[in-house]
């Protein structure tokens, strides 16, 4: 009696892991195996992607075969940048809300196991027909990691599986404006006295070359702060002032950095800074990286300054966050927004 009660409490504890193992299954099926726009549809935190998506027009195509990568900025990411909610997409125009969404859609499957370690600016085509710059930056100490940016985001969540591809989660937005980085400082009138100092003083028309060029782009209230305003700029003698270390700072010839990179360098090098040389002046910019949490989420920021050498103190200092004016990217390059300023009319005088 006893050996048949005990062989069937054995045969019913069988029984339930068995359904307790079908269950989990199942439910793992249900949570990942989705079509893209359905998996996008049913997770709040993507809403607001999903809403461009649909204002796109774009629902069927990415719930077709694919397959897709689809790169997904959060709520907070569109928040950063202006974009509050899902009726906000209304009030633009249908054919920059697609070319938005395309640019986060690749027509293939890229997993991170795709990439090699410590790669840098693998090109990607999206289905805007752009490519977007992809950095897997690792570091094997003290423990294994991988950070993963698209264009300069950085990737929260990866691998997300979907029956017609994959999914990445962002935590910014692609910020892509067709054309180049002259065109993107002609259209913020945050940049105009910037943009006035560079036409004045020869800097402006190689903006539109192929560069790649990467523009930190002091703003009005910055520049006007140190008396630089409009009127001012005017009276500047370039015999008397070196122009390249007054406003040519912002220019760094034939670079293209996200703001992302220097972080990503840093896990790949161990080293916390760059050096870049200013074009046709001894002056340097250093630019130095430093990492903390808010509310248990990674920020990364840099600080970027002027100097003569390492071992001189810098005569100005910026420190840069990362907001939605970050990585605004053209075709030939990136702009970065400064609410501060590397040099004054002090620091440039010719002696």
């Amino acid at each position: 009696m006893r050996h048949s009660i005990t062989t069937l409490i054995a045969a019913l504890l069988m029984v339930f892991t068995a359904c307790k193992h079908d269950k989990l299954e199942f439910d793992q099926e249900l949570k990942n195996y989705r079509p893209a726009a359905d998996f996008l549809k049913n997770n709040y935190d993507l809403s607001i992607f999903y809403a461009a998506v649909e204002r796109a027009g774009m629902t069927a195509e990415l719930n077709g075969p694919g397959p897709f990568t689809i790169l997904a900025p959060t709520n907070r990411a569109f928040n950063e940048m202006g974009i509050m909610s899902v009726n906000d997409w209304a009030k633009m125009p249908v054919e920059k809300v697609k070319l938005m969404v395309q640019m986060h859609v690749l027509p293939r499957r890229l997993q991170e196991t795709d990439l090699a370690d410590n790669s840098v600016d693998v090109r990607f085509k999206t289905l805007a027909g752009k490519e977007i710059l992809v950095t897997m930056a690792t570091k094997n100490f003290p423990n294994d990691r991988n950070d993963l940016y698209f264009h300069g985001c950085f990737t929260e969540l990866k691998n997300v599986v979907l029956t017609n591809g994959t999914l990445h989660v962002l935590q910014q937005v692609i910020k892509y404006t067709p054309g180049t980085v002259q065109e993107i400082l002609s259209q913020h009138e945050e940049y105009s006295v910037f943009v006035g100092a560079l036409k004045r003083f020869g800097l402006w028309d190689q903006l539109k070359e192929a560069g790649p060029w990467t523009i930190l782009a002091p703003t009005n209230d910055a520049l006007k702060a140190q008396g630089l305003d409009e009127q001012y700029i005017a009276t500047l003698d370039p015999e008397k002032i070196f122009i390249g270390r007054l406003f040519g700072c912002y220019i760094l010839y034939n670079q293209h950095y996200f703001f992302s990179d220097f972080r990503a360098f840093y896990m790949m090098n161990s080293a916390n800074y760059i050096l870049l040389k200013l074009y046709d002046d001894p002056y340097q910019r250093e630019i130095y990286v430093s990492d903390g949490l808010e509310n248990g989420v990674r920020k990364t920021s840099y600080v970027v300054s002027l100097r003569l050498d390492r071992n001189t103190l810098p005569v100005g200092v910026v420190t840069v966050q990362r907001r939605g004016v970050m990585d605004y990217s053209a075709d030939n390059g990136v702009v970065h927004q400064l609410d501060g300023l590397l040099a004054k009319p002090a620091d440039a005088v010719r002696k």
